[in-house]
């Protein structure tokens, strides 16, 4: 509980002002699953409390990754099943920066990302560290470190997830 205050904390002061706020790149993913099953589905029954039914594990999927700062969006980008570190990198290296560099942001902005595996990836941390010197938000370490901390176990902070909902329903 200390280590998510002090993180909040850190960031109000880093943005304190709104202007500045207004610069950050929250971003998030999430999975869109090729069933017409929930993944988390409950079965109950006064009738046969024994009932299961078996479901599919780990069924086919897309991952949906998107950005959005106080103006606009930024994506979404599908990849196509599970992301790791290397396919992450890609397409940060490849569609994300250069989507940024278009816009005219990417010497600008603050980049937000939360502690997902393939984002904490060394290779990911490096090379956001060189893009964002000074700008960047997530879950660093000790020995490679972001400039400001994501607060662990805080996906709740993350703003992108409730409207980028919506708009990738609407697609």
């Amino acid at each position: 509980l200390n280590r998510r205050k002090e993180a909040c904390d850190a960031l109000l002061q880093a943005f304190a002002t709104i202007p500045k706020r207004g610069k950050v790149i929250f971003s998030d993913e999430c999975a869109i699953y090729r069933s017409s099953r929930s993944r988390n589905v409950v079965f109950w029954s006064k009738e046969n409390p024994y009932f299961y039914e078996e479901i599919e594990n780990n069924p086919p999927h897309v991952m949906i990754w998107a950005g959005k700062d106080s103006r606009q969006i930024y994506g979404p980008y599908f990849f196509d099943g599970p992301v790791n570190q290397h396919q992450y990198l890609d397409m940060l290296r490849q569609w994300f920066i250069p989507l940024l560099e278009t816009r005219w942001v990417k010497d600008t902005c603050w980049f937000q990302q939360d502690g997902a595996p393939p984002h904490f990836a060394i290779l990911v941390r490096e090379y956001l560290n060189e893009v964002f010197p000074e700008r960047c938000i997530g879950r660093g370490s000790p020995s490679l470190p972001y400039p400001l901390p994501w607060p662990p176990r805080s996906p709740d902070l993350t703003t992108c997830s409730h409207p980028l909902s919506g708009f990738v329903k609407g697609i």
